[in-house]
């Protein structure tokens, strides 16, 4: 039967139909069994999207996981995993460090790889793919910061004295030197760089759990450019730089998705001077810091920074022909942000309003921008990241949104031909709905159901014609 405007309400220990005379329980007898849904593994870029292996448009969402320095390992265990999943994610961003992979040139670490392995596996095994993040801040530890292992910190012998805060040393003579010299591949330093990544990528080409291949955190424009902005760095330096480790890479693996980077002017509202690259299975991933609150400490209130930042990603991911998530944001405060609440869920509202995936930084433990204080307790702003989202859709989703106020989440989508599979939509019941929530639905009753175990709405089937809505609200 059709089912017009229908409202289905979801309990703890079941769900009534309130139009239909019939009531039934998840996992009763009396129910047909439901194939278990499959997600389709394999990411790959389609148009606008990334979709799967079996056409379904795939959001993802998650945090960041980082252990950039000696001892390059992190203290998260397989039951901090497991947070991930309840969390709803469907992605973490895994830093990986060229020194603990080339500890000394041309010598590749591979019990470092298959540490990072074992975390990519803890994750696969929950259902959540992982993003391999080549990071560095500030070029190397020996500035302070992360990344290159000392031999090919290329400076000429410039002294260095760390500064606070840390992002200053950005402007050291030292560290300006040994990017120069990374980006004019002097002595050979970049092609070790490359090489890196060539080993990772033969290391994990058969991983399906691979979102993908983050090439470099943040690349710095050394002395290639200014605080106004960096054409002759971004196409001099570094989209070749890009295009070699692409070509490079695609040696080995032919299938992931890389994910292109621009320098980190763009965090704070500079536009990118990359062009569109000659290379399939290519995703823009810029990152977004508001500076008002890096530099006061503060969320003004004003969401314009937000908004005109995600208009030009946007414009310049379709320049570059390539789909875009927001691949960093947070506040980049080691301190509590006044207002936070306010900034981190105007940002959420408006990538939920854009269609699109984001990673927020990071899931650690401080009294900063991490989702966690530092005795492992959740700070309020984690309700906002943990909502309602398509995590898998074997359609076209058209808009998507979630109030926080009155933990209403509506979806408005159409159907895809070609597509595979189940749509599942994370659903935190927990969190946001602990007494039970109500969906409404143009969608026949038949072709859906709530797994409360896996806290996701799986819907079997969407009508071939017309535009569908679905609404999940608390139970009234």
């Amino acid at each position: 039967m059709k089912a017009e405007h229908l409202i289905f309400l979801f309990k703890k220990s079941g769900i009534i139909l309130s139009c239909m005379v019939l009531v039934f329980f998840l996992g009763s007898c009396g129910e047909e069994e439901k194939p278990t849904p499959l997600p389709g593994p394999w990411l790959h870029v389609e148009g606008s999207k990334v979709v799967d292996g079996q056409g379904r448009e795939v959001l993802l969402r998650g945090l960041q996981l980082a252990a950039p320095k000696k001892p390059y390992t992190l203290w998260h265990t397989r039951e901090d995993f497991q947070k991930l999943k309840e969390w709803g994610f469907s992605v973490i961003r895994l830093a990986i460090v060229w020194a603990a992979l080339e500890p000394e040139p041309g010598v590749i670490n591979d019990d470092y790889i298959e540490y990072i392995a074992e975390r990519v596996k803890w994750a696969a095994e929950l259902g959540i793919y992982t993003v391999l993040d080549m990071h560095q801040d500030l070029y190397s530890e020996k500035y302070c910061g992360d990344g290159a292992p000392e031999w090919a910190c290329l400076d000429e012998g410039i002294e260095f004295e760390c500064l606070s805060p840390w992002p200053l040393n950005y402007y050291q003579p030292a560290v300006i030197r040994a990017f120069d010299n990374f980006w004019k591949n002097t002595n050979g330093v970049q092609d070790h760089f490359v090489q890196v990544w060539v080993a990772v990528a033969e290391r994990f080409k058969d991983e399906p759990y691979i979102a993908g291949y983050d090439i470099i955190n943040e690349p710095y424009y050394g002395s290639f450019g200014t605080l106004f902005g960096a054409p002759e760095f971004d196409i001099k330096y570094l989209q070749p730089f890009y295009e070699r480790t692409i070509a490079a890479i695609r040696k080995v693996d032919p299938y992931h998705i890389i994910f292109i980077e621009p320098n980190p002017l763009r965090d704070m509202g500079i536009p990118t001077y990359m062009q569109r690259f000659d290379a399939p299975n290519l995703m823009y991933s810029p990152h977004v810091y508001d500076p008002y609150i890096v530099a006061f400490g503060k969320y003004s209130g004003n969401e314009s920074f937000i908004r005109r930042s995600v208009n030009e990603i946007e414009e310049e991911a379709a320049r570059l022909g390539m789909p875009w998530w927001l691949g960093e944001f947070g506040t980049m405060r080691d301190d509590q942000v006044p207002g936070q609440l306010d900034y981190i869920g105007a940002f959420l509202d408006l990538l939920d309003e854009r269609l699109v995936g984001w990673l927020y930084w990071s899931f650690d433990k401080s009294e900063g921008q991490t989702v966690l204080w530092p005795d492992g307790s959740e700070k309020p702003f984690l309700n906002l990241l943990v909502r309602p989202y398509p995590v898998f859709f074997a359609g076209r989703v058209r808009k998507l949104s979630f109030s926080i106020e009155e933990k209403v989440f509506r979806l408005e989508f159409e159907s895809k031909p070609g597509v595979t599979g189940v749509s599942e939509i994370f659903v935190p019941q927990k969190r946001h709905y602990p007494d039970g929530f109500q969906i409404s639905t143009d969608l026949p009753g038949d072709t859906f159901y709530f797994d409360s175990a896996a806290s996701r709405l799986i819907i079997y089937e969407i009508p071939e014609e017309g535009v569908h809505y679905l609404e999940i609200r608390p139970l009234q």
